[in-house]
């Protein structure tokens, strides 16, 4: 529990949505605001949790996790929330990170929305292509999902490739270095001789 506690207080504080009735002429529509006493010191805390600095940027990516999270006409909030977490959770550093931490969330619910409706079509259904066709979408959302984990991956380590060597043996009369050895290009070397 302890180290559940360190996580949970290291991770990046920010409020959640709720959803608000607000009339609008004739009609009651929903809007969705932070769950905050101060809508600005809540928004700044979104976009530290999102590492974005642009209002426009944090405004967009809102409108486009509402837009997942809609069921007829209306957004679900605990979907909405739901989005986000995924989404925060992943930590993203910058709005590059940002942006694929959003795609992740929407591949990922996506891809539960169609394992859903393969676990809940009969057994014995007699529309197999149906099945077949939920399925598919399912493995090609899956592996997106798995390439976008890989691009983050390469994002945040900017392209370092790193070798670990586990064993070394150095027999009598050799040397070993430790640390990093670079190389230089072969004019260099051929200059040195």
């Amino acid at each position: 529990m302890s180290a559940f506690a360190k996580r949970k207080e290291a991770a990046r504080k920010a409020p959640y949505l709720k959803s608000e009735s607000v009339q609008v002429g004739d009609t009651v529509q929903a809007r969705l605001l932070p769950d905050h006493d101060n809508r600005d010191v809540a928004y700044n805390l979104m976009m530290e949790a999102f590492g974005v600095t642009e209002f426009p940027l944090l405004e967009g990516l809102l409108k486009d996790l509402a837009a997942l999270a809609q069921k007829d006409k209306a957004v679900d909030v605990n979907a909405m929330n739901y989005a986000i977490a995924i989404a925060r959770g992943i930590n993203p550093q910058d709005p590059t990170e940002t942006l694929i931490a959003s795609q992740m969330a929407a591949i990922h619910m996506s891809m539960m929305r169609f394992a859903n409706l393969v676990a809940t079509l009969p057994a014995n259904s007699s529309n197999n292509s149906q099945l077949e066709a939920y399925e598919r979408s399912m493995n090609r959302l899956a592996r997106t999902f798995a390439a976008q984990v890989e691009a983050l991956k390469r994002y945040r380590s900017k392209g370092e490739q790193r070798v670990i060597v586990k064993h070394v043996t150095v027999k009598q009369g050799g040397q070993a270095i430790v640390g990093n050895v670079s190389h230089g290009g072969g004019a260099e070397q051929e200059n040195e001789r």
